[in-house]
C-alpha cells in the first residue's frame, strides 16, 4: 500500500545504513581477499540493497516523498569509504574497461541509473545526485581520523567514473516546468536528516560565487568543474593514478570529441546548436584541465590542439582554444612552441586561424605570458622570431581588416626582437644590410598616423587575456552569456573589428559628401536673410560683398542637384539595382533570432522597402549573420520596440501605408483572396500569442494562411514569407499587366 512505503523506506535504510557500516569496518580484509573472476560479496549486497531501495522510490507516487528518498539514497552511498572500496575492487577486476559489467561496481551503477532518470529534464535530480558524489570523490568525509589519509587519494574514487565525468561536462539542463521548481526547492531544503531516517550530512558542495542566473544550465557540469578544480597540482599531493588514469583520460576525450567535424561544408557550427554548446563546454573544462597536460600527453594534446584550431569556429569557441593553448604553452614551450611555428608558416590557413594564431604569439612573445622559447636568448630563440615573423609579414596585405590590424600590432612587437632599430634610425643606409626592410616597416608602422591610432586604441592587445583567472570555475561561470544561454566572451577578433570602426571613423570624419556639408551649411546659415540683405544695399545700395559671399556658397547647390537626386532615387533600389516594393515587415513582436534572420533573408530577396525589428543589436550575432546569410547588409533594418509600436503604425497609416495583420480572427480573410495595395505594411505577431489586441485596433485588415494539416500553425518566419511572396506576386501580375 502507498502508505506502507515509506516505512518500508526506512526500514531497509535503516538495515542498509547498518550493513554498510559493517562493511566500511571489515571492507580492508574482504579486499585481500577478492578474485579477478569472483564477484565480491559486499558488491552482491550492495546490489541487492539499492535495487531494493530503487524499488520502493520507485512505487512512491508522492514527489516529495520521492525527493526525500532520493536524497537518502545519495547520503547513504556516496561516502568515500564506499566509492574507495569499489574503486579497489574495480581496479582487480575490470581496470580497463570503462563499460564493462557492473557486477563490481554497484554504485556506479547506480549512479548511471540516477543520471538517466534525470537527463535533461530533470536536472534537480543530477544536481543533487553530482553535488554528494563530487565531495565523495575528493574524499571528504566527517571523520577526522581518516581525513587525511582519504584526501591523500583524493580523486582516486572518481577513476571508475571517468568516461562519465567527460559527458557531464558537456551536461546541458533543459529549463525546468513550471511544475517542477518545488521539486528542486524541496531538495535544496534537506538538511541531511530524514522523517526518522539514518542521520547524516548531504555533502554536497557549494558552487563558485560568481554564477548567477544567467548561467543556469551550468549547474551539473559546475560542481564536476569544482570537483576538477579541488584536485592537487602534478607533482603535489596528486595521486599518480587520478594523473594518468582519470585527467589524462578526460583531457584526451574531450579533444578527440572536439575534433569530431559533422559539417564537411566546412561552414561554421550555428551559435546555439547541440554541436556548438558541446563544443564550447568541451574547451571550458579542457581550460581549468590545462594544469593537468604533462609531459606524458602534451604531444597528443599540442597535435589535437592545432587540429581543432584549423575548424570554422565561432570566436567565442576560438576565445577558450586560444586560452587553452596558452597555458599549454607556458607549461611546455618546447613542444607548442615547434607546433606553433610550423603552423605559422602554412600557407593554406583561414583567416580565423591565423587571427588565433597571431593572438596567441602576440601573448606568448610580447604579452603578459611571455616564454623564453620565443626570446631571442640564443640563435635558436632569434631563428624561430624570424621565422614566426616571415609567417606574419603576408598578412599585413590580408583583404580583412581585422587580420590585417593584428598583424600590423604582432609584426610592430615583433621586429624590435629581431633587428636593433637603436642602431637603424637612418632610412635606405641601414647598418644592418639584410635587415633594412625590417627597420623601414618599423618605421612606418611607428610613425603612419593610422597606425599610431590603432596601437593607442590597442595598446594593451596582447595582454587583455586573464588566462589564469579564465582557468577556474569561477572564470568560466562568471563570463556573461548569449541568447544560447552559452559563453559569450568578447573575443580579440570582435575587439579589433570595433577598434577598426572607431579608428576609421576618426580618420574619416571630417570626409563628409559635399552635398552634405552645403546642406548642414544652409541649415547653419539663414540665407533668406542673406539674399534679402545681398539684394537691398545700406541706404539703397547694392552690398557687393554680401552678394559675392552669397554667390560662393549658394552656386554649388546647382552642380549637386542632379548628384543629390541620383542619391535619392539610389535609395528607391536594393542591393541588385531592383526597386524596392512598397512594403515593410514588421517584426517588433518576433523576439526568436533566427525567425528574424530568416525574415530578413526573405525580405531581402524579396525586394521589401525595410525590416523592422525590436532590436537592431541583434544583426551582429554569429546566429543572425549565419541564417540571414548577409541579407541584413543589403536590407535597411530598423528598431521598433514594443512599447513604442502602436505609435509607429498609427504613423504609417498617416503616410499613405495600410496595416495587413497576419492573423486569425473572426473578420480575416484568406490571404488568396486579399488583395495587396502598394504602400504596406505587414505585421507579424508573437510567435504563440499572435498580435494582441492593442495593435489590431488600428490593423486596417487581417490576412490567414489556409492549413490543411493538423497541427494548427506555422513558423512566424514561414508564416511571413508566405504572405511576402503574395503580395510580390500580386505587384508583379499588376505591373505585367
Amino acid at each position: 500500500p502507498a502508505d506502507a512505503l515509506l516505512p518500508l523506506f526506512e526500514c531497509t535504510l535503516s538495515a542498509a545504513g547498518l550493513s554498510t557500516s559493517m562493511s566500511e569496518g571489515s571492507s580492508q580484509l574482504s579486499l585481500a581477499s577478492l578474485q579477478r573472476d569472483k564477484r565480491s560479496k559486499s558488491a552482491v549486497k550492495m546490489h541487492k540493497i539499492l535495487s531494493t531501495l530503487f524499488a520502493v522510490m520507485t512505487e512512491a507516487t508522492s514527489n516529495r516523498y520521492r525527493m526525500y528518498m532520493l536524497q537518502q539514497i545519495c547520503i547513504l552511498i556516496f561516502r568515500p569509504k564506499l566509492l574507495r572500496d569499489e574503486y579497489e575492487e574495480w581496479s582487480e577486476y575490470d581496470s580497463d574497461v570503462d563499460e564493462g559489467d557492473d557486477v563490481c561496481t554497484p554504485i556506479r551503477s547506480a549512479f548511471r541509473d540516477l543520471i538517466n532518470m534525470a537527463g535533461t529534464k530533470k536536472p534537480h535530480i543530477a544536481k543533487f545526485v553530482i553535488s554528494n558524489i563530487s565531495v565523495a570523490w575528493l574524499g571528504m568525509d566527517n571523520d577526522e581520523d581518516d581525513k587525511k589519509e582519504y584526501q591523500a587519494f583524493s580523486g582516486l574514487s572518481a577513476i571508475p567514473y571517468r568516461t562519465d565525468i567527460a559527458d557531464l561536462l558537456l551536461y546541458k539542463e533543459s529549463k525546468i516546468e513550471q511544475s517542477s521548481v518545488h521539486q528542486e526547492l524541496n531538495v535544496a531544503g534537506w538538511d541531511g536528516t530524514g522523517v526518522g531516517g539514518i542521520e547524516g550530512t548531504s555533502g554536497k558542495q557549494a558552487m563558485p560565487s560568481p554564477l548567477d542566473d544567467s548561467n543556469d544550465k551550468s549547474i551539473v557540469r559546475g560542481f564536476i568543474l569544482l570537483f576538477l578544480s579541488k584536485l592537487p597540482n602534478p607533482g603535489e599531493e596528486l595521486h599518480k593514478d587520478v594523473l594518468t588514469r582519470l585527467l589524462h583520460f578526460i583531457i584526451l576525450r574531450l579533444l578527440k570529441r572536439v575534433n569530431i567535424v559533422t559539417n564537411n561544408r566546412g561552414s561554421s557550427v550555428m551559435t546555439g546548436s547541440a554541436e556548438y554548446c558541446e563544443k564550447i563546454r568541451a574547451w571550458q573544462a579542457l581550460c581549468i584541465l590545462s594544469r593537468f597536460v604533462t609531459t606524458e600527453i602534451a604531444s597528443d594534446v599540442c597535435k589535437l590542439t592545432f587540429k581543432s584550431m584549423s575548424q570554422n569556429l565561432h570566436g567565442q569557441i576560438r576565445y577558450f582554444i586560444e586560452i587553452f593553448t596558452i597555458q599549454c604553452a607556458r607549461l611546455h614551450p618546447s613542444i607548442f612552441g615547434d607546433e606553433y611555428v610550423a603552423q605559422v608558416r602554412r600557407r593554406d590557413a583561414s583567416l580565423q586561424h591565423i587571427s588565433s594564431l597571431m593572438i596567441i604569439g602576440g601573448n606568448l612573445i610580447a604579452g603578459r605570458y611571455t616564454v623564453d622559447f620565443f626570446r631571442p636568448l640564443d640563435n635558436g630563440g632569434k631563428l624561430r622570431l624570424n621565422e614566426i615573423l616571415a609567417g606574419v609579414l603576408p598578412w599585413l596585405s590580408s583583404t580583412q581588416g581585422f587580420s590585417r590590424a593584428i598583424a600590423q600590432l604582432l609584426v610592430h612587437k615583433l621586429i624590435p626582437l629581431v633587428v636593433n632599430i637603436a642602431d637603424n634610425q637612418t632610412h635606405g643606409q641601414q647598418a644592418d644590410g639584410s635587415n633594412w626592410f625590417l627597420s623601414s616597416l618599423f618605421d612606418f608602422l611607428e610613425e603612419n598616423p593610422e597606425m599610431k591610432r590603432l596601437r593607442q586604441k590597442q595598446s594593451q592587445f596582447f595582454d587583455a587575456y586573464e588566462v589564469d583567472s579564465v582557468c577556474t570555475p569561477e572564470g568560466v561561470l562568471g563570463i556573461a552569456v548569449d541568447e544560447s544561454e552559452e559563453a559569450n566572451p568578447l573575443h580579440l577578433v570582435e575587439a579589433i573589428k570595433r577598434c577598426l570602426e572607431d579608428v576609421y571613423t576618426e580618420a574619416h570624419k571630417n570626409n563628409v559628401p559635399t552635398w552634405k556639408q552645403v546642406d548642414d551649411i544652409l541649415q547653419k546659415e539663414e540665407y533668406v536673410n542673406v539674399v534679402s540683405n545681398a539684394s537691398i544695399a545700406n541706404d539703397g545700395e547694392e552690398d557687393e560683398t554680401k552678394l559675392v559671399n552669397f554667390q560662393r556658397k549658394i552656386l554649388p547647390l546647382d552642380s549637386l542637384h542632379l548628384s543629390m537626386e541620383a542619391v535619392k532615387e539610389q535609395g528607391l533600389k536594393n542591393a541588385a539595382g531592383q526597386r524596392k516594393q512598397e512594403l515593410v515587415i514588421c517584426a517588433t513582436l518576433v523576439d526568436k533570432v533566427p525567425n528574424l534572420a530568416g525574415l530578413a533573408r526573405t525580405a531581402e530577396i524579396f525586394a521589401a522597402d525595410r525590416l523592422v525589428i525590436p532590436d537592431t543589436s541583434v544583426c551582429k550575432m554569429d546566429i543572425f549573420k549565419s541564417v540571414s546569410v548577409s541579407a541584413g547588409d543589403w536590407i535597411t533594418i530598423e528598431e521598433c520596440k514594443e512599447d513604442g509600436l502602436l505609435s509607429w503604425l498609427k504613423h504609417q497609416r498617416e503616410n499613405g501605408y495600410k496595416i495587413v495583420g497576419l492573423e486569425q480572427t473572426s473578420s480575416s480573410s484568406c490571404i488568396s483572396k486579399t488583395e495587396f495595395t502598394g504602400k504596406t505594411v505587414l505585421l507579424l505577431g508573437k510567435e504563440k500569442e499572435g498580435i494582441p489586441v492593442e495593435f489590431l485596433q488600428v490593423v486596417d485588415a487581417c490576412v490567414e494562411i489556409p492549413q490543411l494539416g493538423i497541427v494548427r500553425s506555422l513558423n512566424v518566419h514561414v508564416t511571413g514569407a508566405i504572405a511576402i511572396w503574395e503580395y510580390t506576386k500580386q505587384m508583379m501580375t499588376k505591373k505585367s499587366a
